[in-house]
């Protein structure tokens, strides 16, 4: 397998656990990306020049990691929940890029920026509002790939990269921590255990 592209999202302006117990952005955004990224590592160590796209948002976040309610049970909100989810998966990719389960896998999170891609989700009325106005100014899914389709076509020679829109951004901010990054790798661990 030459690439892993994630990103798949689902907004919810309500709250909802899924049948394992996990909030449903948390599980969606987060975890099967974790998941997704280390059960398929083996596969891309198997290719010439493989590569993980996370299409997840890296960057400046003005949300902080709720370190003791990753499932947002306190206080939920859906924007809230999506930008969490964000952080986690820069600190995902950190950590990923860190630990190197293969020499060969390169990690980049990327953001495309707006895009007209079905927006899927389960909005209250005034954020569907925002949607609809967010839809029409959205950049058009065949303008937004081509990038993307550069970094699968030929990743960057580092382990972990940052592309905001086509351009790369540092990764020495709070959100690339790896102090943090390995908090979390351990705490996610935790949580997906098999119960005895």
């Amino acid at each position: 397998m030459d690439a892993l592209v994630l990103c798949a999202r689902h907004f919810r302006s309500t709250r909802l656990v899924t049948a394992e117990g996990f909030e449903n952005t948390f599980a969606h955004f987060y975890l099967s990306r974790f998941l997704m990224s280390y059960e398929m590592t083996d596969l891309l160590d198997a290719a010439d020049r493989p590569v993980i796209l996370n299409v997840a948002g890296p960057g400046p976040n003005p949300e902080a990691v709720r370190w003791d309610d990753l499932g947002r049970e306190r206080d939920y909100d859906g924007q809230g929940a999506l930008m969490q989810g964000g952080l986690l998966n820069d600190l995902l990719g950190t950590h990923y890029a860190r630990i190197r389960p293969s020499k060969k896998v390169r990690y980049v999170l990327y953001n495309p920026g707006s895009v007209a891609t079905a927006l899927s989700g389960e909005y209250h009325p005034h954020v569907a509002a925002r949607i609809e106005v967010m839809r029409r100014h959205a950049q058009p899914v065949e303008k937004a790939i081509v990038p993307m389709l550069d970094l699968v076509d030929d990743p960057p020679a580092e382990p972990l990269s940052a592309v905001v829109m086509g351009r790369p951004i540092p990764l020495d901010g709070p959100g690339f921590d790896p102090g943090a990054a390995r908090r979390l790798h351990d705490l996610t661990r935790e949580l997906i255990a098999p119960t005895p």
